[in-house]
């Protein structure tokens, strides 16, 4: 039964309609993405500099956003906390510098993905559809409780003994999958499906930079103990306490 309604949630979310925004100073590529992207059902506005970008979030409020971080007023990865401040969508970064620690900056900025240029059309329409799953899956509780960490699934409001804890937006799925998964080991490879997809070859690197930076700022809190432990040679666990734990669901 579960199963066939995350079915059903998987198939609701091709079908609806969703809008692209491509941020890009290339005529050749905003042409290009235009026409992959309304080929598949995709409503499609571009924009060439940052600045336009913002503006099409505002009028346009695009579903997920696929943008260069090579624009003459980006501010390089500053360009993605800006986006964030006003529109909580998923954001795609297209990038021909193949550049491991730009690449470590833009995810630890909060981008869903990070995308070479050029591109095979196929990967980036597999990419997008499932940055588009991860953001719209619907959860089917509201509230979870385990000790002091209290994580708000239908407002994304993760709280430490009542204090707001700020996660990007990889961070804050990374810890709804382990949650999904409690008291059960999530290998490296279950956590970079969560971040890049299956299909990917793993880069064991840059799932240990996110979950670092997860148990950091869970760290931040009052609270002294942090849920998540590692499982030397396969990956971590979210560690619950059984007499604390609360869930309340949707009824």
């Amino acid at each position: 039964m579960v199963y066939e309604e995350l079915n059903q949630i998987a198939n609701a979310t091709d079908a609806y309609k969703a809008r692209a925004l491509v941020i890009d100073t290339e005529q050749g590529i905003r042409r290009q993405l235009k026409i992959v992207l309304r080929s598949q059902g995709f409503d499609v506005v571009e924009a060439q500099t940052a600045q336009g970008g913002l503006d099409q979030i505002a009028a346009a409020r695009p579903d997920v956003i696929l943008a260069d971080l090579d624009l003459p007023d980006a501010g390089d990865v500053h360009f993605i906390h800006a986006i964030h401040d006003v529109a909580h969508v998923p954001v795609l970064i297209l990038s021909s510098e193949d550049n491991a620690i730009q690449k470590i900056n833009a995810l630890d900025a909060g981008a869903e993905d990070y995308i070479l240029k050029p591109f095979s059309t196929g990967e980036l329409l597999a990419r997008v559809r499932v940055a588009l799953r991860r953001t719209r899956m619907v959860n089917y509780v509201d509230v979870f409780r385990c000790g002091e960490l209290e994580v708000d699934f239908i407002h994304r409001i993760v709280r430490i003994q009542g204090h707001i804890i700020n996660l990007t937006l990889t961070e804050y799925d990374l810890l709804r999958y382990l949650i999904a998964n409690a008291d059960q080991p999530v290998t490296h490879q279950s956590l970079w499906g969560e971040i890049r997809g299956s299909s990917e070859p793993l880069d064991i690197h840059t799932v240990r930079v996110h979950m670092s930076n997860l148990r950091h700022k869970l760290e931040q809190g009052p609270a002294t103990t942090n849920p998540i432990v590692t499982e030397v040679g396969i990956g971590y666990r979210f560690q619950t306490e059984t007499q604390q734990e609360t869930i309340s669901s949707q009824t």
